[in-house]
């Protein structure tokens, strides 16, 4: 678990294929590493971070972790993905200010997502299209919500089914790791009966 000071950004592991990448995301991290010792074994959770991670997502669905903050640096880290996004002219995301970050916060009967947002939130708690076979997810769903969200050619329908196989995938995703947040289930759940 990183330092809640800790603050080291790498962008040079883009920066010289940067026409090849569509988006800067910032997403809370946790590490489920047993001991200190182990492997790093790190996923998203947005509702529950150890500390802050910069993604900058490849046109193909993958993505690269380029940049670390603790807890008391996600302005910071803001700061910097913002700036990198628009000196790129590539999209931005801030998944740490959204509705999952403070999920916890309110009643699931008050949450209100679109169908977007909800995929969105599922496509950041699942893992990356390089992990996703690793974890028992299909790869090309992956892909295929990378693609929508980068869109505006889907149809609410076709976000939706998008989203319903999102969160079928969801559970078998965070088995080994505890389960998948009650909250953010019954979230998406909530927006696929919308």
């Amino acid at each position: 678990m990183l330092d809640q000071n800790t603050f080291d950004v790498y962008f040079d592991l883009v920066e010289s294929d940067i026409e090849n990448y569509s988006s800067v995301e910032i997403h809370g991290v946790r590490d489920h590493s047993e001991l200190p010792t182990d492997d790093t074994d790190c996923f998203v959770d947005d509702v529950n971070p150890q500390f802050y991670s910069i993604y900058v997502r490849h046109e193909d669905g993958t993505c690269l972790v380029c940049g670390d903050a603790g807890l008391s640096k996600l302005d910071d880290l803001r700061q910097v993905a913002k700036h990198f996004s628009q000196k790129h002219d590539i999209g931005y995301q801030d998944f740490t200010s959204g509705s999952v970050a403070h999920a916890t916060e309110q009643s699931v009967e008050s949450s209100s997502w679109t169908v977007r947002e909800a995929l969105e939130q599922a496509w950041a708690a699942l893992p990356d299209a390089s992990f996703a076979e690793q974890e028992g997810i299909n790869r090309d769903l992956i892909v295929r919500i990378n693609v929508s969200l980068n869109s505006v050619n889907f149809s609410d329908a076709d976000l939706k089914r998008l989203l319903a196989d999102a969160r079928d995938a969801l559970p078998k995703a965070w088995e080994k790791y505890g389960g998948c947040s009650d909250d953010l289930l019954s979230s998406i759940d909530l927006a696929l009966q919308n």
